[in-house]
């Protein structure tokens, strides 16, 4: 009598195993589904061209410190603007900064468990017309990694303060 038989699996079939549960980890940072930390409308909220947004700066996460309005014009700041770099800010919103606003995190993602501050940055208005909510905050890799990514509008972020 025999028992049962035992089969190696090939190295290739493992390396594919591995593979697509690395495609399945990365699927999940990829924005798919709308969340509390950014929204963007498709709805006109003016007519007008252009960026009008307030950013507010929380140093302890809940207390506004400081805040500031950034309007642009063609990448350009305009009159009513009062934030510390609008060059900065405009060309950042010209360039990359309009995907990280409205990039929406996926709720699965997988995120480094870092903690950057208790700092939060929170940046509303409307871009082109449409309306744009993003919450920025330091509490984990992912969140850090935009804010970051994010500086030329909100300004650094560090444990030391906003």
């Amino acid at each position: 009598m025999t028992g049962p038989r035992k089969t190696r699996r090939p190295a290739a079939v493992l390396a594919a195993a591995w593979l697509a549960a690395a495609g399945l980890a990365l699927a999940a940072c990829v924005p798919t589904t709308p969340s509390e930390e950014s929204t963007m409308t498709d709805e006109p909220a003016t007519s007008a061209p252009g960026t009008d947004l307030r950013v507010s700066l929380r140093p302890d996460g809940e207390t506004v410190d400081a805040e500031y309005r950034l309007v642009c014009v063609d990448g350009v700041p305009v009159e009513g603007t009062d934030h510390p770099t609008p060059e900065e800010a405009c060309a950042f919103l010209s360039g990359t900064g309009q995907r990280v606003l409205t990039a929406v995190p996926a709720k699965n993602r997988m995120c480094t468990q870092q903690y950057g501050g208790p700092q939060v940055a929170v940046v509303e208005g409307t871009i082109d017309g449409r309306r744009v909510l993003k919450t920025f905050s330091l509490r984990d890799g992912c969140q850090i990694s935009e804010w970051r990514a994010s500086e030329a509008l909100i300004g650094p972020g560090s444990a030391g303060g906003v």
